[in-house]
């Protein structure tokens, strides 16, 4: 079969040409990718992943990112999610490889900072209570060690705690 725009519909079948089976399957119909999407080319590709960059060295909030890349490139929000991705890890790999290590080895170095920080503000004899406290919650953290979080939703929109003007 054949559309108005030359794309060919694909059906399913299973072989038998019974009409029971094409009935079946005549609603299962294999999506087919658009043609007539753009797609940028390697030139673009860089220089949208250097915008995301640029954006990420000005420590934007990760909206006001997005926002920014959407209305530039006219992408959606996943997409700009992509590439801002994709120039993270750029960035990382650049960082590393200025420190003569890999990406892996210079995030290990990093945490060991952490650790070796945090470690010193508990060791610290000057420290507060509450300043050692936090330093244990940011090795754990560090660890993995961390519980997971628990989401608690106040209130109910069913029955009688729905607002006004609103249908069950």
């Amino acid at each position: 079969m054949s559309d108005t725009n030359g794309q060919q519909d694909f059906e399913q079948t299973d072989g038998e040409g019974s009409q029971e089976s094409q009935n079946q399957t005549a609603h299962k119909k294999v999506p087919v990718p658009h043609k007539d999407r753009q797609h940028p080319d390697r030139e673009e590709m860089r220089l949208r992943v250097d915008c995301a960059g640029h954006l990420l060295a000005r420590r934007l909030y990760k909206s006001d990112m997005i926002r920014l890349m959407k209305r530039r490139f006219s992408i959606t929000a996943r997409t700009c999610e992509r590439y801002l991705s994709h120039a993270r890890k750029v960035r990382a790999a650049e960082r590393a490889k200025r420190k003569g290590m890999t990406p892996e080895q210079l995030q290990e170095k990093y945490r060991a900072d952490s650790e070796e920080f945090w470690e010193a503000v508990i060791r610290g004899a000057d420290a507060s209570l509450r300043d050692k406290m936090h330093a244990q919650e940011m090795l754990d953290w560090l660890r993995g060690l961390r519980p997971a979080s628990e989401h608690h939703i106040k209130g109910s929109l069913s029955g009688d705690n729905r607002p006004p003007g609103t249908s069950a």
